[in-house]
């Protein structure tokens, strides 16, 4: 009774901190768990599974953190009751019924025609019989009479028949061209024959494509205009003409007529005692024998080299030391066949240079004493 009034009368005056409510079951679970942790490590056996329902655990009172629960809300897979959002949820949609129908696909550039090339299309009658005429005499090895992949039939049937394209005849050529092992190695004879006669061939296709006429969708620098080929076959430059006699031996011209001067013209010329020639222009020597700019250069001059390079080496028993243009005599033997050394040479130079500087230039000869007057 005492201790429930002490207890009572302290509570007006001073607040004692109530101890927070103990659950039973949570001092169990602690319990359990310590004394778990203490059989795992000395017992094989494993821990009793503990109680899932236990709400009162410690691991049931921490919240998880976002990164969890964010990792857990994409692993949760969807519910067929959720609501999946569709064309109809859209407001355009409630009061457009238009608006529910797929967007049309935005229109794209035409697609462009086939191109075609002047080696899409077959040579003429006349090139193809050239051509077949001037690889026969070319043909050492009957290339000819091989049949190629692209239409299984010879290069000279593909020849004589002229519905093949030049496309066509350039895949065949190059089928019958050699074929090595190694990028490097070299040709043997028939092999360097067969690959001349792949690259004339080539290139006399190439040069009947280029005479082929173009199509309205090709663009190439070999294409000309109408205009231009019209221009170019008018502008044919007329023959000139001039007069030419002979007195005593040398040939002597005219100066050239002028371009009015017509072919029938000049038949009703008189020419007198001259007779009428045509000019053609021509070079009047071959182009091989013309001078080059390179003829009109000087070359320059070789460089002097040094008199030590310009001596030859003599064979001699004993080394000679080369001095160069620093002396102009070669080594000094003595009685015992050593050497001079450079610094005895430079040393002797000097002593030379200085004497000459103060008595005058040394002389070999002393000069013979003139007979006086009185001597005479």
């Amino acid at each position: 009774m005492a201790r429930a009034l002490r207890s009572s009368g302290a509570s007006g005056t001073a607040s004692t901190p109530t101890p927070p409510a103990t659950n039973g079951t949570a001092t169990r679970a602690r319990a359990l768990k310590r004394k778990r942790t203490g059989d795992d490590d000395h017992s094989p056996n494993p821990a009793p599974k503990r109680d899932e329902t236990d709400s009162a655990s410690p691991l049931t009172e921490l919240a998880p953190s976002p990164a969890v629960k964010d990792e857990a809300d994409d692993l949760e897979p969807s519910n067929g009751d959720e609501h999946v959002p569709n064309a109809s949820d859209s407001p355009a949609a409630a009061g457009d019924d238009t608006a529910s129908t797929p967007a049309a696909p935005l229109p794209r550039s035409p697609t462009p025609g086939a191109f075609v090339d002047a080696c899409d299309q077959p040579p003429s009658a006349d090139d193809a019989h050239k051509l077949l005429a001037v690889l026969e005499m070319f043909d050492t090895q009957s290339l000819l009479a091989r049949h190629v992949p692209p239409a299984e039939i010879s290069l000279r049937a593909m020849l004589k028949n002229s519905t093949h394209s030049i496309r066509s005849l350039k895949a065949a050529i190059t089928t019958l061209a050699p074929t090595q092992p190694h990028t490097r190695a070299r040709l043997s004879l028939e092999q360097t024959a067969q690959r001349s006669f792949c690259d004339l061939a080539l290139g006399l296709l190439e040069e009947i494509s280029q005479k082929q006429p173009a199509s309205k969708d090709r663009t190439s620098i070999f294409q000309l205009s109408t205009e231009y080929k019209q221009k170019s076959e008018d502008d044919t430059k007329p023959t000139r003409y001039a007069l030419q006699q002979t007195i005593y031996g040398t040939d002597y011209y005219t100066s050239i007529s002028s371009d009015s001067l017509t072919p029938e013209k000049a038949a009703t010329l008189v020419t007198g005692q001259a007779s009428l020639t045509a000019i053609v222009p021509a070079t009047s020597i071959p182009v091989s024998a013309m001078p080059n700019l390179g003829s009109y250069i000087r070359k320059p001059a070789p460089p002097q080299s040094l008199w030590y390079n310009q001596q030859g080496h003599t064979a001699m028993g004993i080394t000679e030391l080369s001095y160069g243009s620093r002396c102009s005599f070669g080594p000094t033997y003595d009685s015992s066949g050593s050497t001079i050394t450079r610094s005895e040479v430079d040393g002797l130079v000097a002593r030379r240079m200085k004497a000459s500087k103060a008595f005058g230039p040394h002389l070999l000869f002393h000069p013979l004493p003139r007979p006086t007057e009185t001597q005479k």
